[in-house]
């Protein structure tokens, strides 16, 4: 058992590093990947207005270099294995040099759209897949930024927001067409889609084999292989806000819907303080964590460690 205890921040703090005319440093918080990302001893941290990547030095905090991509970000930096590092902006898909900053390539598939892209790029092999606000999911060659297919996986207007799963050699990923499209990683053809009650703009998890999203009110468990719904989790009146994955764990951050959410102006939407942390275990629910959100600062309630509500 862990004792809690209370410390302050210059008692653990080692560095810590500002970037000047950094308006807004937080991405939008609509996916559980890292940001900062560390590889090897670098620090690579992505800001949302403007947008700009830095890499810093991981022991020290020292400032490597700084690159400037836009206005704002929408997404995560991912970084390759062999310190590639792909970034979205706006209109285009960038490849940097983890070493200097410089660009390697930059692919761009729909330059008159304002945003393209919300979804973070994924990795497997030598290939980069990411879905774009025009409907599209995009395969490209990581070292040169090549287009190798790209498949249009909704009615043109209807974006793909989701950051996707690459399994079994699928990839797998939530639409704003309130569905979940597979597409053979390798041809890029479809292969299944599900239904879903509403839009999706989670990123897919692998969780004890079963392929989850999530829309705002339904978490919903796939077979990867052909789409079926293997089972669904939703509790009424409750919105789910994120997932995140550990092991054969999925956890949920849901809050309560005011009553008359449709309706309601939102300056007269009360404020719920509270949120909780739902957690199942081979789609069955273990436990919901209570916890409550004070200027900003999310800590433990104290009165409860578990709630059923």
């Amino acid at each position: 058992m862990i004792k809690e205890r209370n410390c302050a921040l210059k008692d653990i703090l080692l560095w810590k590093s500002s970037r000047r005319k950094i308006k807004y440093a937080n991405l939008p918080a609509d996916t559980d990947l890292p940001n900062p990302v560390a590889w090897k001893d670098s620090l690579v941290v992505g800001t949302f207005s403007p947008q700009s990547i830095t890499c810093l030095d991981r022991a020290t905090g020292q400032h490597k270099w700084t690159k400037s991509l836009g206005r704002i970000g929408s997404a995560t930096p991912t970084v390759s294995n062999n310190g590639l590092i792909f970034i979205p902006t706006q209109q285009s898909i960038e490849c940097l040099d983890i070493n200097n900053g410089n660009t390697l390539w930059s692919y761009a598939p729909h330059p008159q759209a304002a945003e393209a892209f919300y979804a973070t790029p994924v990795i497997s092999g030598n290939r980069l897949y990411i879905s774009s606000t025009t409907g599209m999911t995009h395969c490209l060659n990581r070292t040169s930024g090549q287009p190798i297919w790209a498949m249009q996986v909704t009615q043109e207007g209807q974006m793909v927001n989701s950051t996707a799963l690459v399994h079994s050699g699928l990839v797998i990923v939530g639409t704003n067409n309130r569905s979940v499209v597979a597409i053979d990683a390798k041809a890029g053809k479809a292969r299944w889609q599900t239904r879903l009650d509403s839009n999706c703009t989670s990123r897919t998890l692998l969780v004890n084999g079963a392929a989850v999203v999530h829309t705002s009110s339904t978490a919903y468990f796939l077979d990867p292989s052909d789409g079926t719904v293997i089972s669904k989790w939703r509790r009424r009146n409750w919105e789910i806000k994120g997932s995140t994955q550990n092991k054969n764990r999925l956890f949920l951050s849901i809050s309560r819907v005011p009553q008359n959410y449709n309706t309601a102006r939102l300056r007269d939407i009360p404020a719920d303080p509270s949120e909780r942390v739902v957690c199942l275990v081979d789609q069955q629910l273990q436990w919901i964590q209570v916890r409550l959100i004070s200027h900003g600062v999310c800590a433990p309630c104290r009165k409860a460690a578990h709630c059923a509500f």
